[in-house]
């Protein structure tokens, strides 16, 4: 029983503590869209995100059924944990009026054959960046 309590103990010692989940809620609701197929469909994503979100400039929108690997190798430069999606299908949306909420997006694919992961923190699901191969 002591060489179980002490392995416990030593493996709690080595292995960060995971503070998050893959994928985050907020990342899944700002940025995945389940049914986006098409650029009308993702401009649409984001001009709902856009109207419920102040502020909101520009909007990276990935494929839904985006499988996610939670993996501790996976740090940002000051150790945040991410989540690292799978390939799919990404764009990136920019609103087509200046001030005020976006009235509408345009967007355009962010690689020819939908190769992009995207990169999110676990603890809170801000995206860090996308990375199309």
């Amino acid at each position: 029983m002591q060489k179980i309590l002490l392995f416990l103990l030593l493996l709690g010692l080595l292995c960060p503590a995971y503070g998050g989940q893959c994928p985050h809620p907020r990342f899944v609701a700002e940025h995945v869209c389940n049914w986006c197929t098409t650029l009308a469909e993702a401009e649409d994503f984001a001009l709902n995100y856009a109207q419920r979100r102040t502020g909101v400039d520009i909007a990276d929108v990935f494929a839904g059924g985006n499988p996610f690997n939670l993996d501790y190798e996976y740090l940002d430069n000051d150790g945040t944990p991410l989540c690292c999606g799978s390939p799919v299908k990404a764009w990136r949306c920019t609103p087509t009026s200046s001030g005020g909420t976006p009235t509408a997006f345009r967007c355009r694919s962010l690689h020819p054959i939908g190769n992009c992961q995207s990169w999110s923190a676990q603890s809170n699901g801000h995206y860090s960046y996308t990375d199309c191969n």
